[in-house]
């Protein structure tokens, strides 16, 4: 994570290696990497949602 001017940066690296590694890009990388935006804005939603509760009190 990286604090820019224009708000937080997250990077997020992927890395398959070994034997299977193929066989796992072919049947679970793509589908991690296509699912990652998605899976990051429920996890930002859910961290504005702590917060907005945490400054309510």
């Amino acid at each position: 994570m990286e604090d820019t001017e224009k708000g937080l940066k997250i990077t997020i690296s992927t890395s398959v290696s070994g034997f299977l590694a193929r066989l796992w890009n072919l049947l679970i990388v793509k589908r991690i990497v296509k699912d990652t935006p998605e899976d990051l804005s429920v996890i930002v939603e859910q961290i504005k949602n702590r917060y907005e509760k945490q400054c309510a009190f």
